[in-house]
């Protein structure tokens, strides 16, 4: 049952007791008011916030939507000028001989992220977590800069997750066509490839890994992991750092993304889980490769 609905009926009851009892309890006096007149304000006063709790639940939710949102709005200021200080050439998802592992600080052997590359444009690690956030799959749902690290880590990639899906297009006789491929791929792939920058997903609300991502071509559908919908593969921990867009936001299910263009709104399950048939004749969730719609 419902807490609100519990509460008025438990409201109901004590008001009916108090009705039954009030001709007993008329003579004893509060500031000039009956204890059975101050029985009933306070009853009144507990009514409204009953009333009024869950609106002030859905203020909060929003407060905090919107804090992820202006987040992502800095991520992508900070992406397009490390694209524009870079000859046009995007962030990648990670970086270093095997960079998709734990992100590794040890000289001799180097992994790092894409918040790596863009923190200096930040230079503000709670800029990477979101407030809904209440960390999935192991992870703290909190950034440490691989300057902090003295020791490799896959914990602390922080909320959001950078499109990197169809990561295996070019080894499974999907051809070597990168517009079939989400844009956290392709090692510095310029700008201008990207088709439609309006519909192209660039990082969104994660599940505690660096990217969202799954491999091969194919419609991708939604799964429930930990309460939350989810789109992609979700298994930071895993040895390729995979991860899921999580719609972790408002009711229905919303996710926060950024789109390359560098607009920010909440998209849902359905939004996501659209798809097209691309030239090679397989389907796809277009806003996940940069061909977009």
């Amino acid at each position: 049952m419902p807490s609100y609905i519990l509460s008025f009926a438990l409201l109901a009851v004590g008001v009916a007791i108090v009705y039954c009892l009030k001709v007993s309890i008329m003579k004893y006096r509060i500031w000039g008011l009956s204890v059975f007149e101050v029985l009933i304000v306070i009853a009144i006063i507990a009514i409204f916030g009953v009333v009024l709790f869950p609106f002030f639940g859905k203020i909060q939710e929003a407060s905090r939507q919107a804090g992820c949102a202006s987040n992502l709005r800095e991520i992508g200021i900070a992406s397009l000028q490390y694209t524009h200080d870079n000859d046009n050439h995007m962030p990648q998802a990670w970086m270093g001989q095997g960079g998709f592992g734990m992100t590794d600080p040890r000289p001799a052997s180097t992994k790092y992220k894409w918040m790596d590359e863009i923190y200096p444009y930040v230079k503000d690690a709670s800029v990477f977590h979101c407030p809904d956030d209440v960390g999935l799959d192991g992870a703290k749902g909190t950034y440490i800069p691989i300057g902090d690290l003295t020791t490799p880590d896959a914990t602390h990639y922080g909320s959001y997750g950078m499109n990197s899906a169809y990561w295996h297009n070019g080894t499974n006789g999907a051809g070597n066509n990168v517009s079939l491929r989400g844009p956290g791929n392709n090692n510095g792939q310029s700008l201008s490839a990207i088709k439609s920058p309006s519909t192209v997903i660039w990082v969104g609300d994660g599940t505690g890994s660096f990217q969202i991502d799954w491999c091969f071509p194919g419609a991708v559908s939604a799964n429930t992991v930990d309460g939350f919908s989810e789109v992609g593969r979700s298994n930071p921990s895993g040895p390729d750092g995979d991860g899921a867009l999580c719609f972790r936001h408002g009711a229905p299910d919303l996710a926060n993304v950024l789109f390359v263009d560098g607009h920010v709104r909440g998209i849902s399950v359905p939004d996501a889980t659209a798809t097209a048939v691309e030239a090679d004749g397989k389907t796809y969730n277009y806003m996940f490769i940069n061909n977009g719609k």
